[in-house]
């Protein structure tokens, strides 16, 4: 009886030669091999997700769906990824990341071969375990602050105020309901946030092409990368597409601050892959943040919903000492700075007493501040000095950072100038 080896996913365009010499050579057992033929990248991530274990995945370069997210579910259950590709590759397709691209052309000892070195051969069908999203590149990347909390407490207020203070920095707008375009005015909205993460999803943008994307605010003194337009966009971000997109901007500028919503719920949650494709920017930008501020409001029911968002992050994962609950006081408000930090950490310690949070911020609110908005005006500086104090020294460093000197020996005359 002949033992399977390799089983092997195949997802191809109908007749391709490769895919008919592939069913032929596993039909016949020359080569060892078990074969299922898919018809669509969904089927793909299906069969990938159920209790079957596959050795490999061969996705004709030309297969409709095929982009960073399907090559990123095959990693995580440890398949490998084989992208079948025509002459001249249309993409850099290991960069996006498939393990390995074969010409169509391959023979069965060049496919072994390739099987060999990449792939784990499966005796009998088995449960394999879900692994995690690939662990974090050990490239260098800018500080990423991510400013979340409920609606009205000021989050977006306070994104502005903090890419102010940072000079040349990104400002992204990372909400479902986008609004930072609007507070800051006279910014393009396109293009904007839904077509750099396009960009991602076959593709990786330098950080040239990523910064002709943003906004620049000369009066800001940042640049904005504007939100979604509509809500209903979210329905076509990609997750992986959207962490390679925090990654790049990343790349492209010395400090990063994102406004993202407080909901960072996903599958393992709610059992629901839409819930996590939904809240893909607010997990990504807040996974992958270095310092979290949490805003919120003076009443009640604000401090109530500030602590459940924090409680909601520890749970998600990100360390408290990361968490940097920040509150916006009004002129008016009856309760003084001490009063409100005083009931934070006695909500905080009920909550989840063994766990220690950075203390409350209070910062009071600037005056004439929706006259501010309304004329796209920079916030007061004291105000904004009082937000960069909430941070560690060491955050936005480097954009702080001046450009060093360069200094150029001349001899007389060099410059067509006598001396």
């Amino acid at each position: 009886m002949r033992t399977v080896t390799f089983s092997i996913l195949a997802l191809a365009r109908p007749r391709s030669p490769w895919l008919a010499e592939l069913t032929r050579w596993s039909g016949s057992g020359s080569i060892g091999t078990e074969l299922i033929r898919c018809i669509s990248a969904d089927e793909v991530r299906a069969r990938l997700a159920s209790l079957q274990r596959f050795s490999a995945v061969l996705i004709d370069e030309h297969s409709i769906g095929l982009d960073r997210d399907l090559l990123a579910s095959c990693s995580d259950v440890a398949c490998a990824s084989i992208v079948v590709t025509t002459g001249i590759a249309r993409r850099d397709w290991v960069e996006l990341g498939a393990d390995r691209s074969i010409d169509s052309c391959f023979s069965s000892d060049e496919l072994l071969s390739t099987l060999r070195a990449i792939a784990t051969p499966i005796e009998q069908p088995d449960l394999h375990p879900l692994t995690s999203a690939p662990g974090s590149s050990t490239e260098a990347l800018a500080p990423l602050i991510a400013v979340t909390g409920g609606g009205g407490t000021g989050r977006s207020t306070v994104a502005i105020g903090l890419a102010q203070s940072l000079p040349g920095s990104a400002l992204v707008d990372g909400s479902l309901h986008a609004s930072l375009a609007l507070m800051v005015g006279d910014v393009d909205v396109v293009p904007a946030l839904h077509e750099l993460v396009e960009a991602h999803r076959a593709g990786s943008p330098g950080p040239d092409e990523v910064r002709a994307v943003l906004s620049p605010c000369l009066r800001h003194g940042f640049d904005l990368l504007p939100g979604l337009r509509r809500h209903r966009d979210w329905t076509s971000l990609r997750p992986r597409a959207v962490e390679a997109t925090v990654r790049s901007v990343r790349k492209a500028y010395p400090v990063v601050i994102a406004d993202i919503d407080a909901d960072v719920e996903g599958e393992s949650d709610t059992g629901s892959f839409d819930i996590g494709d939904r809240n893909s920017l607010a997990r990504a930008f807040a996974g992958f943040a270095d310092s979290v501020v949490v805003t919120g409001r003076t009443d009640l029911a604000g401090l109530g919903r500030m602590v459940n968002t924090v409680t909601t992050l520890i749970d998600f994962g990100i360390e408290p000492g990361r968490i940097f609950p920040l509150v916006l006081r009004p002129t008016r408000c009856p309760l003084s700075a001490a009063e409100i930090r005083r009931s934070i950490t006695t909500l905080l310690e009920a909550a989840m007493p063994e766990v220690s949070v950075t203390d409350t911020s209070v910062v009071e609110l600037p005056r004439d501040l929706d006259n501010l908005l309304l004329d796209g005006a920079p916030m007061p500086t004291s105000f904004v000095e009082q937000l960069r104090r909430v941070l560690p020294p060491d955050i936005g460093a480097q954009a702080e950072r001046p450009e060093p000197a360069h200094t150029l020996a001349l001899t007389p005359g060099e410059l067509g100038i006598a001396s």
